[in-house]
């Protein structure tokens, strides 16, 4: 894990990584929701997944970011067509759990959008909260964990490496949702 993160590198089919990179920003820009497919972030994301070293190297780093909603009130896990390329996107390429930096935000993001919709509600401080099926999340976080699992033991990656990403990733969620999502049974498995 990489913190602090030295330099920001903004991925965009990646074939060569700057050594100084310490996290990558997935943008994806509307241009490209409106493109079929999820080519270019994908290609950026299975180049991050690819190797041991660059999973090892940008393990909680990677953010994302959607790009020319600024003017749209909508908030983006509202919007259907970043909740259909995120979709697309995670049925590919399922290793956010591994990869996705540890930031509540980064994870509401990810969660909200994913989810199916829920109710908006107003919070007694002003502010909106968003409700979701906890046994959709549930499936959600085990088949990333299902995943970040493979993706472990494909790159041997040192079983301490893996609960330090798991542990970061499960609390910021616990951030976003006020509660532990996931059971000891549900936890990364230790490589023999």
């Amino acid at each position: 894990m990489n913190s602090p993160i030295p330099h920001l590198y903004l991925g965009k089919s990646l074939d060569v990584i700057p050594t100084d990179a310490g996290a990558i920003c997935l943008v994806i820009a509307r241009e490209e929701l409106m493109q079929p497919g999820v080519g270019s972030s994908l290609d950026t994301l299975l180049h991050l997944s690819s190797s041991e070293e660059n999973a090892r190297r940008f393990a909680g780093s990677v953010l994302l970011a959607f790009d020319g909603y600024n003017e749209d009130p909508r908030p983006i896990h509202a919007i259907p067509e970043c909740r259909a390329y995120l979709g697309a996107l995670t049925a590919q390429w399922p290793f956010w759990m591994h990869f996705l930096a540890p930031i509540p935000d980064q994870w509401s993001l990810l969660l909200l959008t994913l989810l199916p919709p829920g109710q908006r509600s107003a919070l007694p401080d002003g502010r909106f909260g968003q409700e979701f099926d906890i046994e959709a999340m549930e499936a959600l976080l085990t088949h990333q964990v299902k995943a970040m699992n493979n993706l472990h033991q494909m790159h041997k990656l040192a079983p301490k490496l893996c609960h330090q990403v798991f542990n970061q990733a499960i609390s910021a969620v616990e951030q976003v949702t006020g509660i532990r999502p996931i059971s000891q049974r549900q936890r990364p498995r230790t490589q023999p």
